[in-house]
């Protein structure tokens, strides 16, 4: 009664209850045969089963609600009172229930309410059911598996609980072993990002990693042909969970506690990058692994770019440049003064530094490559030196771009913001700096490619090498002009820490 009473109901009913509405509008409006065969089913079983009210309103909310509880019980006077960690996730899954069970009440309810006037029977409709049309595609595959309609309506809610209690089981075992706010937030943000990115960019043959097949019955039942197994496979990772969490109680762990603690950002970037190319960002239908790279790496072109291509080519570049960003800030920030005594001069120090990051760009580099052709290889692309998609892209110019132009631009990335650390101490500055070489990157901004940003996309790879070899002076020259900016700096010894 408590949890009922939160203003948050009231906000869930105002933006549920016209959605809803919308659903039966649609469905009346499809045509006079359909809204005349169809029963309560059909707008009940679809309100509660809509993937976009579950992915964009339900499950953001979810998450943030039990990252709350999460971090609200992580106290010392509770972790005295259960003496164990295993029971501390199961205290935090019964402060949570009330939110779960309210949240399925009202759901329930307004579903009800929104089918006022249309005909109330025990079954399945006549002809509604049966319709294959997009309106149709949540109710439509439960009508030839037998199961009853009432049944469906107490399976769906009690799958997505099962499902949303998955959820917070993984960020509360993944709190207890990096109990830190930024950790659990991160979780959180990277649990929401995989759904939506499995929910929209998976393709039906990847089964088993698209969350909708364990949140929403009749995707389930589409996918494995049976309503247990997405049941079975919630239990068995919560039971996988748990035991980690037994075994972590019991010292095991603390290794690994300390490892990924100390390369959290790393750890998380490596993930991001390898769940990037596993995904099909762009298309599924590659016949090499040629075709995979050129795609997952396409980055910008001169005609436009896609922003899901973007977002991971940011991801995957940017994102090296900002744990560079997360390395130097501590170094200048003291240690620089012990390995000036050993290098003797800021110039001798500088060229090992970024001597050491020109190996990690070029292993980087490789290291991608060779991570792609596996994971393309073993989705069953083939090895053929061609890229099929594009009779203008050869194999040579896209090696030549993505090994000699990334690999300038990735220093180039690094000198500015390097330069930009050096002048200001304050972590805000570089991100900033990040932030504004993301838009230079867009081709309505760098129009003439003269800004060193986002030129090492492969959607800049047309068949002309002069293109190529444009993209390569214009990189080395902000090179040179970055290293006398620098030496500078260096000449007048000034420094910001």
């Amino acid at each position: 009664m408590d949890e009922i009473s939160t203003w948050k109901w009231v906000v869930f009913i105002l933006i549920l209850f016209p959605y809803a509405w919308k659903i039966r509008v649609a469905k009346e409006s499809f045509s006079l045969d359909f809204a005349k065969s169809m029963n309560q089913w059909d707008i009940i079983l679809e309100i509660l089963s809509d993937p976009y009210f579950i992915f964009y309103f339900v499950l953001p909310l979810w998450l943030f609600f039990s990252s709350q509880i999460i971090k609200q019980e992580w106290e010392y006077t509770v972790h005295i009172r259960l003496r164990n960690l295993t029971k501390w996730i199961i205290h935090t899954l019964i402060c949570i229930s009330p939110l779960l069970l309210v949240l399925h009440f009202f759901w329930i309810i307004i579903s009800l309410l929104v089918t006022v006037g249309i005909p109330l029977e025990d079954s399945w409709s006549g002809n509604g059911s049966d319709i294959n049309i997009p309106l149709n595609y949540l109710v439509q595959p439960f009508k030839d598996s037998g199961i009853s309609p009432w049944a469906i309506l107490i399976i769906q809610p009690v799958l997505l609980s099962l499902f949303f209690t998955l959820l917070h089981v993984i960020m509360a075992t993944f709190f207890i072993i990096v109990p830190k706010k930024r950790a659990i937030a991160v979780m959180s943000i990277f649990l929401y990002t995989y759904s939506i990115v499995s929910f929209k960019l998976f393709s039906p043959d990847m089964l088993w990693g698209k969350l909708e097949n364990y949140m929403i019955l009749s995707f389930a039942y589409g996918a494995f042909n049976s309503i247990v197994t997405p049941f079975l496979v919630i239990i068995i990772v919560v039971i996988f969970c748990f035991l980690l969490v037994f075994l972590f109680q019991r010292s095991q762990f603390h290794i690994v506690k300390e490892f990924t603690a100390h390369h959290f950002p790393t750890i998380s970037y490596i993930l991001l990058c390898i769940i990037g190319i596993v995904t099909p960002i762009v298309r599924a239908d590659f016949l090499t692994v040629w075709d995979r790279q050129y795609y997952q790496f396409f980055g910008v072109s001169e005609d436009g770019f896609s922003i899901t291509v973007y977002f991971y080519y940011c991801i995957v570049f940017m994102g090296l440049v900002y744990l560079f960003r997360l390395y130097l800030t501590p170094l200048l920030d003291g240690l620089i003064y012990y390995q000036l005594i050993r290098y003797t001069s800021l110039y001798r120090w500088f060229f090992q530094l970024i001597g050491k990051m020109i190996v990690v760009v070029i292993s980087f580099l490789l290291l991608l490559t060779s991570v792609t052709i596996i994971i393309g290889y073993l989705q069953g692309q083939s090895l053929d030196l061609q890229i099929s998609v594009s009779q203008k892209v050869t194999l040579s110019h896209l090696g030549y771009h993505f090994f000699v132009n990334g690999f300038l631009q990735i220093l180039n990335y690094v000198l500015i913001i390097f330069i930009v650390i050096w002048i200001y101490k304050e972590a805000i500055y570089s991100l900033i700096a990040l932030g504004a070489l993301i838009v230079a990157g867009l081709p309505m901004i760098n129009v003439y490619k003269c800004l060193p940003s986002g030129l090492n996309s492969l959607g800049y790879v047309t068949g002309d090498f002069s293109e190529l070899i444009h993209i390569t002076v214009v990189l080395i020259i902000f090179l040179v002009v970055e290293l006398v900016i620098i030496f500078y700096f260096f000449y007048k010894q000034k420094i910001a820490y």
